[in-house]
């Protein structure tokens, strides 16, 4: 068998090769270590465009509409297919007070208003009560607002008869906010008028 015998040349080129892929190896790994440490700057976003007088104005008109056109959705759905005595009524100067009324006819009050109950259904039938009584004083049918604050019946109104308005508040600290039976002003989380079946459902 031949032998081939190997130039000293190409022995000491593989060596430098061997060499070189080791440092570009290592060169390699240390990159990787450094990338480790080096915090990653996000782009800087681009100055929005200012926005003009006119365009605020724009989009405050078109908020308004929104809102109306949402509230009027609300009262549609709410009052659809139910009777009750102002079913058809549509001004507080033709709005009917009389002992017929029911819940549908105090959501019509407060939609012709232009707000929304802020109560719960326990209080329908005092703040009814309240309406009658008001009549019979000459009242408008104005309202600025029904709503529970504190656990008391808040009905806002420019009349000169606050004294039966706050009256019909203390008596709303004594029925309950749910459903209507006799109830005491109670501490939960807020302030809240509950009877004691409501009051252990919500109170821990």
């Amino acid at each position: 068998m031949q032998y081939t015998a190997i130039n000293p040349s190409d022995i000491l080129a593989l060596f430098f090769l061997i060499v070189l892929i080791g440092r570009f190896i290592g060169y390699l790994k240390d990159r990787a270590e450094q990338n480790k440490y080096v915090v990653k700057r996000t782009p800087k976003p681009s100055p929005s465009k200012k926005i003009t007088k006119e365009e605020m104005e724009e989009q405050a008109a078109q908020n308004r509409v929104q809102i109306k056109i949402n509230f009027e959705k609300y009262y549609q759905n709410l009052l659809k297919d139910k009777e009750f005595v102002n079913k058809n009524t549509s001004s507080l100067d033709n709005f009917i007070i009389n002992d017929a009324l029911n819940q549908f006819d105090l959501h019509k009050l407060a939609y012709l208003n232009g707000i929304k109950l802020q109560i719960n259904t326990g209080w329908y039938d005092l703040v009814i009560e309240l309406l009658r009584e008001l009549d019979e004083l000459g009242w408008d049918r104005r309202v600025d607002c029904i709503k529970e604050k504190f656990g008391e019946l808040r009905f806002y109104s420019d009349t000169p008869h606050q004294d039966l308005i706050d009256a019909y508040t203390e008596k709303s600290k004594e029925i309950c906010e749910v459903c209507g039976k006799p109830g005491e002003l109670r501490i939960a989380v807020w302030w809240i008028t509950l009877c004691g079946e409501h009051a252990e459902e919500r109170i821990p």
